[in-house]
């Protein structure tokens, strides 16, 4: 089987996570990973799941981004606690 995650190149994999989960108000059951670049979020569902949707799928709603950007700045003050 190919690897869905080799979609889309050059874009940060990362893994879910609870506090992921509940910041981008995702159902946890059948996201796996989330891509993400400037502008959007590839959202790539579990395999059971994957069936049914068939492919990854893009998310890249005003309410998204928000979230992300408040991920991706939760996510730097705890990789780098001295600039927070």
């Amino acid at each position: 089987m190919k690897n869905h995650l080799n979609a889309i190149p050059d874009v940060e994999v990362t893994p879910m996570n609870m506090f992921e989960l509940n910041e981008l108000r995702i159902n946890k059951e059948l996201i796996a990973y989330i891509r993400f670049n400037e502008n959007k979020a590839m959202v790539f569902p579990h395999f059971n799941y994957a069936s049914k949707v068939g492919k990854p799928f893009y998310a890249n709603t005003e309410q998204m981004q928000i979230s992300i950007e408040k991920f991706k700045r939760k996510k730097r003050e705890t990789d780098y606690p001295c600039f927070s």
